[in-house]
């Protein structure tokens, strides 16, 4: 009776040892929501604006969305330099610019908005290359968000995170690309 009885339970045993296994990996790969962050207030600009982008302030104001990509080139000696690409949109005057390393590399023209896009809570100045998550969360005045952890077979190591008008990406911790996200104030 006891041979049955383990002969029955070891499987069943392995078999939910298997499920829980399978869940805790799927659930590691879940969006998960984060809220009730204290609120802070961002500290100073994590990035030294170029000439270039002081003139595209001073001439347009601050943009309306934007988008930075931090990532690593082969420069010509064969070492590795930081690259910050930066498109900053201003959509009520149809015009998209487009900064490497603070240099003004392409401007666009873009379709016009005919409502007055809503004003971002951050700037462009606010976020330097691999900051980790709570400097992201700080200098960007975020009380909630939502992580999704990405495959590795697609980027070991990569995290998407979105907020309100903000969406994120972290590599092995470190800020690689931001960009907000612009609505259309109603009225």
């Amino acid at each position: 009776m006891l041979a049955a009885f383990v002969g029955f339970i070891a499987p069943l045993a392995i078999a939910v040892l298997l499920v829980l296994g399978y869940g805790l990996q799927v659930s590691a790969t879940m969006p998960k929501t984060v809220s009730a962050i204290p609120a802070e207030t961002a500290g100073p600009d994590a990035w030294q604006l170029s000439s270039d982008q002081e003139r595209a302030l001073s001439e347009n104001g601050h943009p309306e969305s934007f988008a930075i990509l931090f990532y690593d080139e082969e420069g010509e000696d064969g070492s590795l330099e930081n690259v910050r690409y930066e498109t900053w949109s201003y959509y009520t005057r149809g015009l998209e610019m487009t900064f490497i390393n603070g240099e003004l590399e392409t401007q666009t023209a873009l379709d016009r908005f005919s409502a007055k896009p809503g004003s971002l809570s951050c700037r462009p100045e606010q976020f330097a290359p691999y900051m980790d998550l709570a400097e992201v969360v700080r200098a960007a005045g975020l009380s909630s968000f939502t992580m999704t952890p990405l495959e590795d077979q697609l980027l070991p190591g990569g995290e998407t995170y979105f907020a309100d008008r903000l969406t994120f990406g972290l590599i092995d911790g470190e800020l690689r690309y931001i960009e907000t996200l612009p609505t259309v104030e109603e009225g």
